[in-house]
């Protein structure tokens, strides 16, 4: 695992959740609502029953099987069975060495890496995100027949077609260290980007969402990036008591 980041061997069962911390969670989630936040409450399921999850601004690892190890990003959350990892929301980094019998599941694909492999794998609202930063992984999809995804590319599987492989980006694994290395990045996802590691609301206004961001930032210290873009992008930072925050034209 990468230094600085927990490893825990994996426990062996999920994690037994009181009534008391169930009913807190889900009246946390109404009161947010209620106030106008716009907090969906099914999006506390994940992180309530999932075997490993994070919370906002964490990345945890965690060692499933001999040779099978994952890096969860912030706000995300995955379920496992020996060595079948299904992921249920948000980002992973699956680190393989032993890839006999290895399978990862979305809701829009199945993917077995090589023997030996690194790759990530977001679950987005309605597609599927592998990026293979090493080795190989066969990924199958729909009725189509299996393809193989090597190192240096990434490709979206949507719900009802994919988009063509195309190169890694520079910087594709640079979240498991807490940057974000963007280059001509629309602002809109930079913002998405430091939104999921945020505590509170991040709203972009539409009048500035596609300026482009050539920049490395830091997902650790979201705030210091805000203020980072509002200096070099002709935005200002809009703060409604510290918890919503609009991001609009100077």
């Amino acid at each position: 695992m990468k230094p600085g980041v927990a490893d825990e061997r994996w426990p062996g069962a999920r994690l037994q959740l009181s009534r008391r911390t169930l009913l807190g969670g889900l009246a946390m989630g109404g009161v947010l609502a209620a106030t106008g936040y716009g907090v969906d409450p099914l999006s506390l399921k994940p992180a309530l029953f999932s075997d490993c999850a994070t919370g906002t601004g964490q990345r945890r690892g965690w060692r499933l099987a001999p040779g099978l190890s994952v890096l969860l990003d912030s706000r995300s959350a995955l379920d496992s069975v020996g060595r079948a990892v299904t992921l249920q929301h948000g980002r992973v980094l699956l680190e393989v060495t032993q890839g006999a019998g290895v399978s990862l599941r979305t809701t829009q694909v199945r993917i077995m890496p090589g023997q030996t492999a690194r790759l990530i794998v977001q679950q987005q609202a309605s597609a599927t995100l592998v990026q293979m930063l090493d080795g190989m992984a066969s990924i199958a999809w729909g009725s189509a027949a299996p393809l193989i995804l090597g190192a240096g590319w990434q490709q979206l599987f949507g719900d009802t077609g994919s988009a063509p492989r195309v190169a890694l980006p520079d910087g594709a694994g640079a979240w498991t260290h807490g940057h974000l290395v963007a280059e001509r990045m629309p602002l809109a996802e930079v913002l998405e980007e430091l939104d999921n590691y945020r505590p509170g609301v991040l709203r972009c206004d539409p009048r500035v969402a596609g300026l482009q961001v050539s920049r490395s930032l830091s997902l650790d210290q979201p705030d210091d990036s805000l203020a980072l873009l509002s200096e070099v992008l002709p935005v200002r930072v809009q703060r409604v008591l510290g918890f919503w925050v609009n991001v609009v034209p100077a």
